[in-house]
């Protein structure tokens, strides 16, 4: 029997593979900035993410610039029931990566240039009639050696929950009717400021 932790880390693993498998594309540039004033102190006490200012003599200062894959696995899409906001970074990824043996490693990198699948990890029922995430055996190249090198990666991923009454919010009933200002208050609750 599987545990509910690695049918997580399967279904994190089945939201990035599309990403993952864009290779540099599906990877996101992102930068952590702050504003300087004329006086050169920055602009706040804090350093978040500065926008531009409409003062010609002030400039951004680039902190640090990452890559990133930021997605959503909705409740629909895995036994849990559960939305999780998930925040891979390049770096942790690569590390996640370099800890596997050479074999799984070249299984991965095949995978993810050759496999054809929508999926890596397909839901199915059991003999219980419990429904579970497993390897999608369709696909010859989503080896077992392959599947662990996904879940390594979604080990590395951050998840946040994302509650289920911003999850109501943005799928009601009325679907053409949802409001901008709850989607961006979910994101905001899930970590993200972007739509």
């Amino acid at each position: 029997m599987v545990d509910d932790h690695t049918q997580l880390l399967r279904a994190v693993a089945n939201v990035l593979w599309p990403f993952l498998r864009a290779g540099e594309r599906g990877w996101k540039t992102y930068r952590e900035t702050r504003l300087i004033t004329p006086t050169g102190n920055p602009r706040s006490g804090t350093y978040s993410s500065a926008r531009q200012s409409e003062n010609p003599s002030t400039y951004v200062e680039v902190l640090s610039v990452s890559w990133k894959i930021i997605a959503t696995l909705w409740a629909d899409d895995w036994p849990g029931g559960q939305s999780w906001r998930i925040t891979l970074d390049k770096n942790y990824a690569d590390a996640a990566i370099s800890r596997l043996n050479a074999a799984t490693i070249a299984d991965y990198e095949t995978a993810l240039e050759l496999s054809n699948c929508r999926k890596p990890f397909q839901l199915e029922t059991d003999e219980n009639g419990e429904k579970r995430l497993t390897r999608n055996r369709n696909d010859g190249l989503i080896t077992n050696l392959t599947a662990a090198a996904l879940e390594a990666l979604a080990g590395a991923a951050e998840l946040r929950r994302i509650p289920s009454e911003l999850e109501a919010t943005l799928f009601s009933d009325a679907d053409e009717h949802i409001s901008l200002d709850a989607i961006r208050a979910a994101l905001q609750l899930a970590g993200s400021d972007e739509p």
